[in-house]
């Protein structure tokens, strides 16, 4: 049996939150970085009167054209693929931005087959719904819900490094896609020996 694995898109699988700053940083007096960025929410690293270019960026075609996958990602979602796991992409994104999140991710991963992307993207916003065994997100709401059947992989972010992240039980911070592949492989392992007790 193969396991059902998840992946959260935005700062998982390609480098949103990083052209989200770029965005900002060139056009307001700010000089944002991402260890600025404690709380999901990036408005909140911004002084108020700057928080309306957040929505701005993800409005923005520009913004749009300079994400990229993340070093590695397209590299272990193959070696994954190939060795047969279940694979699906959960987002919890605005309408607007699913379609181009799907056709980048699609242009980037040329060894799914026609349509894959897009017939196994989930646009969801309670995570913790999904049946899966392994999720990777970096929103700690998905990464620890009390009520997820799920293991969590914590892609690491300075949002989600919070103690109650690392005290939860079956999640595994993470902080690339090496680290990714080599936790699905040990939580299946953990999972296989569990199940011939």
């Amino acid at each position: 049996m193969s396991l059902k694995l998840a992946f959260d898109l935005d700062c998982v699988c390609v480098n949103t939150v990083d052209c989200v700053i770029n965005y900002i940083n060139e056009r307001l007096p700010v000089n944002l970085k991402i260890t600025d960025i404690k709380d999901y929410n990036i408005e909140s690293a911004l002084p108020e009167q700057y928080r309306w270019i957040v929505e701005e960026s993800f409005n923005s075609a520009k913004m749009w054209k300079n994400v990229t996958l993340l070093p590695s990602c397209a590299e272990k979602l193959k070696q994954l693929y190939d060795e047969e796991y279940e694979i699906c992409f959960a987002t919890s994104s605005l309408p607007q931005n699913l379609r181009k999140k799907i056709n980048h991710l699609t242009r980037n991963l040329p060894f799914f087959p026609d349509d894959y992307v897009w017939l196994h993207t989930i646009n969801i916003h309670d995570k913790y719904l999904l049946n899966v065994d392994i999720l990777t997100d970096d929103c700690v709401k998905h990464i620890i819900h009390p009520e997820r059947k799920y293991w969590s992989l914590a892609f690491d972010y300075p949002w989600n490094n919070k103690e109650e992240v690392d005290r939860t039980p079956c999640v595994t911070r993470v902080h690339n896609w090496d680290e990714v592949y080599s936790a699905i492989k040990m939580i299946e392992s953990l999972i296989k020996e569990n199940n011939n007790e």
